[in-house]
């Protein structure tokens, strides 16, 4: 009697639904939440850029005056609205090139460091005019998603944030 009932127990069908859903449902999820996390630190990176190309714009022209680092940073931080908390994660450095050796710099990007209150070294140094200069500004911003997909095989820092680094140069005007 008992062998009877749980075979036909064993032979119905009206759970597979579920346990299909079960299985496949973590997957998809994964995928869409990693798929919208690279679209938001590409638009981030994206409006990063951007703006720092058109803040190279104004100091290209090198209007007599040499605009401190809050004053660039600012200005960035005034064309990109993609970034939480523009003014306080975000680093920017001003570099002159020297002509004949090219000699780019051989360290990363200065970023913010988060988990120290002090701020970093922020090296802002104005060329002369047809002086080849390069700027790169470091943003950190925090996944949307820090432990799913995507955002948990990103390189983040001590506190979780990752980098967007983005690099332009010009050649000031006289």
């Amino acid at each position: 009697m008992m062998r009877r009932g749980l075979g036909k127990y064993l032979r119905r069908e009206d759970g597979t639904a579920t346990v299909e859903f079960v299985i496949m449902f973590p997957l998809i999820m994964t995928v869409f939440m990693s798929m919208f996390e690279a679209a938001v630190l590409t638009t981030r990176y994206t409006m990063l850029e951007r703006a720092l190309d058109i803040t190279v714009r104004g100091l290209r022209l090198n209007t007599g005056t040499a605009p401190t680092h809050a004053q660039v940073r600012d200005k960035i931080c005034e064309y990109t609205n993609m970034i939480p908390n523009c003014s306080t994660s975000l680093i920017v450095e001003l570099t002159p090139i020297q002509k004949p050796a090219f000699n780019l710099p051989t360290t990363n990007a200065p970023c913010v460091n988060r988990a120290n209150s002090s701020p970093p070294a922020q090296t802002l140094t104005h060329g002369v005019a047809n002086q080849l200069m390069l700027i790169r500004a470091c943003a950190i911003v925090d996944p949307m998603f820090p432990m799913t997909g995507l955002g948990l095989s990103l390189t983040k820092d001590e506190t979780g944030g990752v980098q967007l680094v983005t690099v332009s140069a010009f050649v000031a005007e006289p």
